[in-house]
Parts: C-alpha cells; sequence; structure tokens
C-alpha cells in the first residue's frame, strides 16, 4: 500500500480513538451489548452495500431485500453467499462503495492458497481501525504502549510508520535474507514482531540471534501448537497465533491460554454445515465470514475457503468471545531449491506477489506445480516473453528454478480450492 498523507493519519487516528471506546465496552465479551453492538456493525455494512455498491445491490435485490430488512443476525442467512469467483473478473467500480472516491482507495493484493489474484480495496481514511485491530491482538496477550515498537515482516510495507511517532512500526519484507532480518531484528530489538510462521521457521533454522519479544504474532499460514511451544522455548518470547485475511480482515487471535478468540465486532462469523445450515457447536464447517469494518469494498457473507468450528467451551482467561478452532484448510507450502535447501511458503507467497506488484505483469492467477522443476503456471493475457521474465523473476526472489506454462485458466482441483502448489499430476494442459 502507497504511504498516507498527514491529514489521513490524523483522520484514521481520531477514528481510532472514537472506535476505541467502543472497543473497550465490547470487545472483550460476548454479551449482550456487545451484540447488540454487532448488530449494529451488521445492519451498517449490508445497508451500505445495499446503497452504495452495485454488485451488492442487484445480488441483494434479487432476493427480496430492501434496506433495513436485517433486524436479527440470523436473517443473514437469506442473503446469498459470495465467492472469489464470483468477484475475481468484475470491475472494481461493480465492488466498491461510490462514497469513497478513487482518489482515497488504497490497494491490497491477495491470492492466499488459491493462487488466483483479487485486488481489495481500503478507504485511506479508515486505516486507524485497522491498526487499532492489529493492537487489540497483541493486547489478547500483553499491555502495547505508544513507545512500543513493532517489526513488521511483510509482503509490502503498512500505510502508516507511526502516528506522529507513536507506535513506530518498522518493516522488513518477507524476501529479505535471513540475516538482514535478523540485522533489523537486533538493531530495532522490537516488543512486538508481526511475521508468516515459515519465515521465522527460516531464522531458527539458519541459527539466527533474535533478541526477545513479548510478542510474536504469526499469521497467514499454518503453524501448530506444538510449534509455537518449541519456537517460544527457543527464542524466549511468548508466540501466539492469529488468523485474518485481506477480504475479512482481523477475524481472530490466540489469548495467553492459546484459545483463538473471534473479534466479533470486527468480523461476523459462520460456520456452515454440508446443508447449507448453521453448523454445531464444535462442528467443523465451511467459514462464512463477514467484515464489518470495510466501506470501501465489502465483503458480506464471503466464503473464504477456509474450514474452522466454533468451540462449544469457555476460555480460562475470562473472556467470553467465541474461540475458533480448529482452523482447517490452510495448507504448509514448502518447495526444496536446486541444491537441497528448503524455501519456505512466506517466500514463496510474496515472490508470486511480486509478479503483480513489483513487475505489474497482467497476471490473473498463479500455481507452482511441485517436482524435480518445479512448473510455474500463469493465466492472464501474458505473452511468452512475460513468462520468462516471471520465471527469472521467481528465481531472482525464491533460488527456484521454474518452467512458465501459460494456461487459459487455473482449473478447480475438485475440492473447492485452487492450491497454490500441487503434486505433479495435477499440472493442466498448456495454453494453445
Amino acid at each position: 500500500m502507497k504511504a498516507l498523507t498527514g491529514i489521513e493519519v490524523a483522520t484514521g487516528a481520531v477514528q481510532a480513538a472514537v472506535r476505541s471506546v467502543a472497543v473497550a465496552r465490547h470487545g472483550e465479551a460476548d454479551d449482550v451489548a456487545t451484540q447488540r453492538e454487532v448488530l449494529r456493525r451488521l445492519r451498517r455494512i449490508v445497508d451500505h452495500a445495499f446503497e452504495n455498491v452495485p454488485f451488492y445491490r442487484e445480488r441483494f435485490a434479487s432476493v427480496g431485500y430492501t434496506k433495513g430488512s436485517l433486524r436479527v443476525s440470523g436473517d443473514l442467512a437469506h442473503l446469498p453467499i459470495t465467492t472469489k469467483a464470483e468477484i475475481r473478473d468484475l470491475p472494481v467500480e461493480d465492488l466498491t462503495s461510490r462514497t469513497v472516491p478513487p482518489k482515497r482507495r488504497l490497494p491490497s493484493i491477495t491470492s492466499g492458497a488459491s493462487g488466483e489474484v483479487l485486488t481489495v480495496w481500503h478507504d485511506a481514511r479508515r486505516l486507524g481501525e485497522l491498526g487499532l485491530a492489529m493492537l487489540r491482538v497483541t493486547r489478547l496477550v500483553t499491555p502495547h504502549r505508544p513507545w512500543h515498537r513493532l517489526l513488521y515482516v511483510y509482503t509490502s510495507r503498512f500505510p502508516v510508520a507511526s502516528v506522529f511517532g507513536l507506535y513506530p512500526m518498522h518493516f522488513v519484507p518477507t524476501t529479505a535474507d535471513p540475516r538482514q532480518i535478523e540485522s533489523e531484528w537486533q538493531r530495532i530489538r522490537p516488543d512486538v514482531v508481526w511475521i508468516y510462521p515459515s519465515r521465522l521457521r527460516d531464522l531458527i533454522l539458519a541459527g539466527c540471534d533474535l533478541p526477545p519479544a513479548q510478542l510474536i504474532s504469526v499469521g497467514s499460514e499454518l503453524s501448530t501448537a506444538q510449534e509455537r511451544l518449541a519456537w517460544e522455548a527457543k527464542l524466549r518470547s511468548t508466540v501466539r497465533d492469529q488468523y485474518g485475511t485481506e477480504e475479512l480482515g482481523l477475524v481472530a487471535a490466540e489469548c495467553g491460554h492459546r484459545n483463538r478468540h473471534i473479534l466479533s465486532d470486527l468480523c461476523h462469523v459462520e460456520i456452515l454445515a454440508p446443508d447449507g445450515t448453521a453448523a454445531r457447536g464444535g462442528e467443523v464447517g465451511d467459514l462464512i465470514g463477514t467484515n464489518l469494518e470495510n466501506l470501501a469494498m465489502p465483503f458480506i457473507r464471503y466464503r473464504q475457503g477456509d474450514r474452522a468450528a466454533v468451540a462449544a467451551s469457555a476460555c480460562p482467561c475470562g473472556r467470553t468471545l467465541p474461540v475458533l478452532d480448529p482452523i482447517e484448510g490452510r495448507e504448509r507450502i514448502d518447495l526444496v531449491g536446486p541444491t537441497g535447501e528448503r524455501v519456505g511458503s512466506g517466500v514463496v507467497i510474496d515472490a508470486l506477489y511480486g509478479l503483480v506488484l513489483e513487475l505489474g505483469l497482467p497476471v490473473s492467477g498463479y500455481r507452482l506445480v511441485s517436482g524435480r522443476q518445479p512448473t510455474l503456471l500463469l493465466s492472464g493475457p501474458l505473452s511468452d516473453g512475460q513468462a520468462e521474465t516471471a520465471a527469472n523473476f521467481i528465481r531472482s526472489r525464491t533460488g527456484l528454478v521454474v518452467r512458465p506454462v501459460l494456461v487459459s485458466r487455473l482449473p478447480d482441483l475438485g475440492d473447492g480450492k485452487r492450491e497454490l502448489v500441487v503434486p505433479p499430476a495435477q499440472s493442466p494442459t498448456a495454453r494453445k
């Protein structure tokens, strides 16, 4: 994302301060007051989308929705579910709110495990609420003071490096060499670190000397509770998991007791059984989410592609927010380089993002087919020369020597998802 202007930073800070009052009242418990606040925000986003986003106006009207029809949260089930396949090729003006002019829109690119590129748009004036959500993830475990330093090891830098000197955030790209990340970690001595679990594995395997942090928050990929316990012992730091997506925002995060609490006022979560009805407590089903924050590009009843369950038991931490456990469907992605070295999924994902973010290639989808020489599948209006450029870029960032193949469309693998890395037997035919 691009950096914000001073006015946008100030506006976001004020909104975050106002929002923090509601968070203090409703952010810790699933009581009657919180449920009312969630319902208010649910009504707001649904009516806003219906009135201002062409895609949702047509979609909701087709089932007879009118403004104000959402009386209770259960009414949401009458609205159709949305998938990435339905929206990824639509014009941006059909998916974004007319209340947010183009000059205020900030893009972020996602493909997740599916390999299908989707641009998610945010309102530059509302990113303060996203920053507040990040603070809440930390505060589930440890206090986060305005002077505490955050090391952000991610695909691209957050648009705000600090709020007029407070809450400083230091960015290091995920694709940086482990020794470079180690050097910055030692220089900054962060209180909090956000990082892909695969990159944290790389740093540990490389023998990096990483000063202890109050919290290392890992997300966007699979890590196990056993791994996080081992990392804590190795790094002398608290390591916790957080679950979120570009489309749904921050959905859930672990507390001090290692339970992943749903941030109900940020994302409304439904778990659906195979017959489309609400799953029972503890029953694993399809995760359907509604982002309650993003007014610029709403995601309402969005099928994320992951499977999860809402635990029926309470958490010893005292918070009564629902607990999301387990989460299934996020696969660890590891490939082997030409000299036998392991290439972690965080590096692979960021390199693939770079095809769009850095090279500006017209890529609509990508997938790596594993094997002795991995195959890079690319869909979109690319030339053979652009495909070679993409392969060279992947090699420069990951060390993987890949063979580029242009395809008309990434095929569905039969499980409802389009995985980023697949076995050789699942390679499709090249585009003619």
